[in-house]
C-alpha cells in the first residue's frame, strides 16, 4: 500500500496490485454457501489416490537327452495396488487395495489364480480416542498368524494406553479370492507407547475356531525398548490349548562404541504353528 501510494504509475504497479489482492483475498472470510447453517464451519476435504502396476511373463524349459523339450509354465503375472488417503475436518481415511493375477497359457489353463492381499479402509479421529479397520487387512500382530477378513476396532485409554478388539476370518492366501468362513477368530489386546520414554508393550489374548472345535487359545506379549544406544525387541505366543510355546524372538542391538556394535538374534517357532486346523491337515 504505502507503495502505490508513492508511484502509482510505476512499472512495477500492476505487480504489487495483483499481490496486494492475492494477501487480501486470502486472509478474508470466504463466503458462506447457500442453504448453510450460520455460524458452521465446512472444510474441504483432501483426498490423495495413488498406487502402481506391474506385469511380468515367465516361462519355464525342461531339456534333456533323455525327454524332448517340455514347458513346465507360461504364464502372466500382473500385480496392481491402489492406495487413498483422504483428511477431512473430523476423521483420517487410508485405504489399500492390492492383488495380483496368473494367467496361465499352458493347455487349460489350470493355473489361472487370483490373489487379494489387502482390501481395507482405515479411519480414525483426529481428536477423538476411536479408530477401526474394515476389511482384509494384514495380521502379524497380537498373535493373529496371518491376514484376516473381519474389523479392528480400537480405543485409547489414556495418552500411552489403547485397547484393540479385532474379529473376523483368517486367510490362507492360495484361496484369497473369496472369504472362508470356516475358521473365525476374535481377540483382546492392550498396548502401552513411550512408557517411561523407552518401552512400548503389548499384551494380548486370542481365540480361533475352526469348523466347530477349538482352533487355538493363544496369550502373548509383545515389548520393545529403544534408546540412543539400544535396541531390544521380543515376542512371545503361548498355546493354553496345547500347552506349548508356539513363537519366541528376541532381537537386540548394542552400540556399544563408535565402531563397535553387539547383535543378538534368538527364535524358536513352531512352523507350522500348533491349531487343530493343522492337525487335520496332517501337518
Amino acid at each position: 500500500e504505502e507503495y502505490l501510494r508513492w508511484y502509482p504509475g510505476s512499472v512495477g504497479a500492476p505487480r504489487v496490485r495483483q499481490r496486494l489482492d492475492a494477501l487480501l483475498t486470502a486472509s478474508a472470510k470466504p463466503p458462506e454457501r447457500p442453504g448453510a447453517r450460520r455460524g458452521a464451519v465446512t472444510r474441504p476435504t483432501d483426498l490423495e489416490i495413488f498406487g502402481s502396476a506391474s506385469t511380468q511373463y515367465r516361462r519355464e524349459n525342461l531339456e534333456g537327452d533323455a525327454i524332448d523339450s517340455l514347458t513346465t509354465d507360461s504364464s502372466l503375472f500382473s500385480d496392481l495396488s491402489v492406495s487413498t488417503r483422504a483428511r477431512s475436518e473430523n476423521y483420517l481415511w487410508r485405504g489399500l487395495a492390492a492383488g495380483s493375477y496368473r494367467l496361465d497359457f499352458l493347455d487349460g489353463g489350470e493355473a489361472n489364480e487370483t490373489r487379494i492381499s489387502s482390501f481395507f479402509l482405515d479411519v480414525a479421529q483426529r481428536s477423538g480416542p476411536y479408530s477401526a479397520t474394515f476389511g482384509r487387512q494384514p495380521g502379524n500382530t497380537a498373535g493373529v498368524a496371518s491376514r484376516f477378513d473381519g474389523v479392528r476396532l480400537s480405543r485409547r485409554l489414556a495418552e500411552q494406553w489403547r485397547v484393540t478388539l479385532r474379529g473376523g476370518f483368517p486367510v490362507e492366501i492360495s484361496d484369497s479370492d473369496q472369504v472362508e468362513t470356516g475358521r473365525y477368530l476374535y481377540g483382546i489386546s492392550i498396548d502401552g507407547e513411550d512408557l517411561g520414554g523407552h518401552v512400548d508393550a503389548q499384551l494380548f489374548a486370542l481365540q480361533q475356531q475352526a469348523d466347530g472345535m477349538l482352533d487355538r487359545n493363544g496369550i502373548g506379549t509383545e515389548l520393545r525398548y529403544a534408546d540412543d544406544r539400544l535396541f531390544m525387541a521380543g515376542y512371545a505366543d503361548y498355546d493354553l490349548y496345547f500347552g506349548d510355546l508356539n513363537t519366541a524372538l528376541v532381537s537386540a542391538n548394542w552400540q556399544i562404541g563408535p565402531r563397535t556394535s553387539a547383535t543378538l538374534f534368538v527364535d524358536h517357532r513352531n512352523s507350522p504353528i500348533l491349531a487343530s486346523w493343522n492337525a487335520i491337515q496332517g501337518q
